[in-house]
């Protein structure tokens, strides 16, 4: 629940005044490259920060055929964002007791792409998915643990 909320928290910080872009990423996520090509070569593929619509999140695709997006990392914007985390917030408070932030976030794609099927769209929500090639790895033996950590040549 707490991800939901960070732009709330980040309102209570002065020095925070002047961010505009927020990366979000779950404590388990290893950084194996400097950050600042992340978000280099995102914008230039995504082009996130020159979205103008109403409220984005950006996320990387799940590993996984049962989520649409992985809820450990997304990108958001200060001043708009916040209609989808609202959406999100409400969905994990009304299952609270059945649901974690990875199911509650994949609920909310859903009702999205349920309310574009019938063109009645009532939230302001944008939900955007990014590929991981040439951001993200996944860890699966000790092996690629080590690949990953080797300088690139």
């Amino acid at each position: 629940r707490f991800k939901t909320l960070l732009l709330d928290y980040l309102d209570l910080v002065p020095a925070f005044n002047n961010v505009k872009w927020v990366y979000y990423m779950d404590l388990d996520i290893l950084m194996a490259r400097p950050f600042v090509n992340l978000i280099s070569g995102l914008d230039r593929t995504y082009h996130y920060q020159h979205s103008t619509s109403s409220s984005n999140l950006f996320f990387f695709r799940s590993c996984s055929k049962n989520y649409y997006a992985n809820s450990g990392f997304f990108i958001m914007n200060r001043n708009t964002s916040r209609p989808c985390l609202k959406l999100w917030q409400d969905e994990l408070e009304s299952n609270s007791d059945r649901y974690m932030d990875q199911y509650s976030l994949n609920r909310v794609f859903r009702n999205i792409e349920n309310e574009e099927r019938v063109r009645r769209r009532v939230s302001s929500c944008h939900l955007h998915v990014m590929e991981h090639e040439n951001y993200l790895a996944f860890v699966k033996t000790n092996e690629d643990m080590i690949d990953m950590m080797k300088t690139p040549e």
